[in-house]
């Protein structure tokens, strides 16, 4: 990762780069940032509509936040990416599905966080079918699995049909 971006900063400086986003990746994925300030610092890009620059550094937050901190995170993406790539099925069944699937798949190999068992919570990843509507339902599925109670207006994105 080190190298990549060593790469992206020869090609394009760091004082060209929009929105910052090599420092942001740099902060999310390799430096030891916490992950509620990754999160913090995304919201407020999202308000200053750094878009490139919010979704970093919110994935950045989403992979180092305990896990029910990572889902209610993963449910506020979810419904961004259904809203700006729901009707662009190549980058959400390619990009954004994948990294829910992975999340998911190292969660489940590494947390005895699930209320569930491994077999029934595995199969559930068949809801990942590459659209916003089969995320939510995923999203949804883990929340159960989990336990986790969340906000009521996210309960009930995750419960609409």
């Amino acid at each position: 990762m080190e190298s990549s971006l060593a790469d992206i900063e020869r090609i394009m400086p760091v004082e060209q780069q929009p929105e910052s986003f090599g420092e942001a990746l740099r902060r999310s994925l390799l430096e030891d940032t916490a992950w509620d300030v990754l999160q913090a610092e995304g919201y407020d890009a999202m308000r200053n509509s750094q878009y490139a620059r919010a979704l970093i550094l919110l994935v950045g937050a989403m992979q180092k936040a305990p896990v029910i901190q990572s889902l209610y995170l993963q449910t506020y993406l979810a419904q961004n990416f259904e809203q700006w790539f729901g009707s662009a099925k190549s980058i959400y069944r390619e990009i954004v599905t994948p990294m829910f699937r992975t999340y998911w798949e190292r969660v489940l190999a590494t947390s005895a966080a699930f209320r569930t068992g491994t077999s029934f919570t595995t199969r559930l990843f068949e809801l990942l079918d590459g659209t916003p509507e089969g995320t939510r339902k995923f999203l949804g599925a883990m929340r159960f699995c989990l336990g986790a109670t969340l906000p009521e207006d996210t309960m009930n994105w995750l419960s609409r049909a």
